[in-house]
């Protein structure tokens, strides 16, 4: 290969890779091989996949090589690796959704989701791990032959959930796409705790069929990557539009950022609190108009999202048959997440319902008088891998942040912006009006380029 050593190229975004591709400086195969050194590198410490496909990748990526050839057309995602969470169906490997017992379950077809992904020519290198049937947020598992997923920034501490496997993959250069689910923030918190990107689309924007349900009336599914432009171009191909073009550098001046305490600021540790002003001031520097906000239905919404997945959660569960069979256990912090859904009534329900729906209005009426609502994509960071499924308090603390959107049905992008003193990464969240996952993305990737204060003083 000729311009670049093979383990960078495991750190390189799809869109950089299919540059690379398009000029003939790397081939698909020596990408992959990159990335599955990385794999074979880190997976034993991070416990990221469950299940992979690397003879039929390569072969996969072997063939790609011929659309790069001249006079050849190459397909949006030709030669890309991507990885899928456990709970999307692949025809050619388990969907387990967590479950050992379901362990040997294959699907007839690709969910929706991966199909489009591979229809546009990128590569399945495997499934990544999830909190079991994504009802979790920090991906710890137990029982025998089980391995929790831990964040490549630090092994002793969790990588988020329910997609955290998604999450860590990309973290380590096992590829540079992934899908993962979001119900409750099952993209964004993961993406926050190991400082990747991930876009939750409005709902029913991408299709979920073949994805393992939880919540049926807040579940989507959506891409995370390690850049704006890497979401930007998986976002595209699963929704069914053109790839996205850039016109020039992304800008936020003249935008109209709305803040307010009610979206997760107020139970955010001061760390974070600190990171969100400091996104507001970079915003500002860059031209946005900085807007408080009040909304305070939206700080019931950790406690109405709750009772709604509560609800809907069970009978998915009874429909499809995923009780543990004798010999086997649920994980302990599903197993008490399901007793206390038993406990849920219809009553419950419709207050919830009746919540939901002033959430919701409150929310879609901020979005009217700004272009995009800024917040803290979770309120804590991550917790160690001994604490389990973590504990109410920094359940509250993170969901708080992710479930606001959940409930309104609202696209939401969730970006890393900077480390904290221990090394851990922390992110903001941007959310819009319905179908403004465009606009979303352009801003986080304007948000990218704005000057850090720091940086801004020494000019």
């Amino acid at each position: 290969m000729t311009g670049a050593g093979a383990r960078s190229l495991a750190d390189l975004s799809a869109v950089a890779l299919l540059d690379g591709f398009r000029r003939r400086a790397f081939t698909p195969s020596e990408a992959l091989d990159a990335m599955l050194r990385r794999l074979d590198e880190r997976e034993p410490e991070v416990h990221a996949m469950v299940a992979t496909r690397l003879d039929a990748a390569r072969d996969e990526a072997r063939a790609a090589a011929a659309a790069y050839r001249p006079g050849a057309a190459a397909r949006p995602l030709e030669g890309v690796p991507f990885v899928a969470k456990d709970v999307l169906d692949t025809a050619d490997l388990p969907t387990a959704g967590g479950a050992p017992w379901r362990a040997n379950h294959r699907p007839a077809a690709d969910a929706e989701a991966v199909r489009r992904l591979r229809a546009a020519g990128a590569i399945l290198v495997g499934k990544t791990a999830t909190h079991q049937f994504a009802l979790g947020i920090t991906t710890v598992a137990s029982g025998p032959g089980r391995a929790s997923t831990r964040n490549p920034a630090d092994p002793s501490v969790v990588a988020g959930g329910s997609s955290g496997g998604s999450a860590a993959a990309l973290a380590i250069g096992a590829a540079p796409l992934a899908l993962g689910t979001d119900t409750a923030g099952s993209i964004r918190i993961p993406a926050d705790f190991c400082g990747v990107a991930g876009l939750r689309p409005t709902f029913g924007a991408v299709p979920v069929d073949g994805v393992l349900p939880l919540a049926p009336s807040l579940d989507v599914v959506g891409p995370m990557a390690r850049t704006i432009e890497d979401l930007a171009l998986a976002q595209a191909v699963l929704t069914g539009d053109p790839p996205p073009r850039r016109d020039g550098e992304p800008t936020v001046r003249g935008l109209r950022i709305g803040i307010a305490e009610q979206l997760g600021a107020a139970w955010a540790t001061a760390e974070r609190r600190r990171a969100l002003r400091d996104a507001a001031e970079r915003l500002a520097g860059a031209g946005a108009a900085i807007v408080p906000l009040d909304l305070p239905a939206t700080a019931g919404a950790y406690d109405t999202l709750g009772e709604i997945v509560s609800w809907e959660v069970l009978p998915v569960h009874r429909r499809l048959g995923l009780a543990p069979p004798p010999g086997h256990e649920l994980d302990p912090d599903v197993a008490r997440r399901l007793a206390r859904a038993a406990n849920t009534t219809e009553a419950d329900y419709g207050r919830a319902q009746a919540r939901q729906e002033e959430i919701a209005g409150e929310l879609r009426g901020a979005l009217r008088s700004v272009d995009v609502l800024l917040s803290l994509s979770a309120g804590s960071g991550p917790v160690a891998i001994e604490d389990g499924g973590g504990s109410d308090e920094f359940r509250r603390r993170v969901m708080t942040c992710t479930s606001p959107q959940s409930i309104a049905g609202l696209p939401a992008l969730a970006l890393p912006v900077g480390t904290d003193a221990r090394g851990h990464p922390y992110g903001v969240q941007l959310t819009g009006p319905p179908r403004s996952e465009k606009s979303l993305l352009q801003t986080g990737d304007a948000i990218g380029r704005c000057p850090t204060r720091s940086s801004a003083t020494e000019r």
